[in-house]
């Protein structure tokens, strides 16, 4: 069995690897913490989240876009799990620490692409809830105009279909 400090520091660890073996060896983790009891994994989390907290911010960073990261290649029930138990843990942090811990994931969120937000947003609504005010505007505007894409799409369809073919100038 592996010991809590060695998780934590492999956890440490994904700060210093190349990006696809931080994401598996994060997705790994997470999966195996997810199938920990519910006091377990949120201990569990926060003693990440603590570990995370005392290195420097480019640390920080790193490995708070990984773990977005590695939730992508979750299903949607682990990611749930593990998102409420960060949200939990981060409500047991100081005040420091919480708000040192919410910029960093604001900050991450910044860097990852377009995509990889919206499969995010999707997966933890609270990521969404944590993304700063203009990127969750920007999403906002880009689902909008695809829907209204989609919309005019659909009836300039149904337009065609109505009006007989002789009628070409009605179209």
């Amino acid at each position: 069995m592996t010991s809590s400090q060695d998780i934590v520091t492999e956890w440490v660890g994904f700060a210093n690897v190349a990006d696809d073996a931080r994401v598996s060896g994060m997705r790994a983790r997470l999966e195996a913490i997810a199938g920990q009891p519910e006091d377990r994994r949120v201990a569990s989390i926060k003693s990440l989240l603590d570990a995370e907290l005392a290195l420097d911010d480019r640390a920080l960073s790193t490995l708070t876009r990984g773990r977005y990261r590695a939730w992508i290649g979750m299903d949607a029930d682990t990611v749930a799990a593990i998102s409420e138990c960060i949200a939990e843990a981060r409500s047991q942090l100081t005040g420091p620490q919480a708000m040192r811990s919410i910029t960093a994931g604001q900050t991450a969120a910044a860097s990852l692409t377009a995509e990889e937000v919206a499969t995010l947003s999707e997966l933890a609504p609270s990521f969404r809830d944590a993304l700063p005010n203009e990127m969750r505007e920007a999403m906002e505007a880009v689902a909008r105009r695809e829907r209204d894409e989609a919309a005019a799409t659909d009836a300039t369809t149904t337009t065609k279909r109505d009006v007989p073919f002789w009628k070409f100038w009605a179209r």
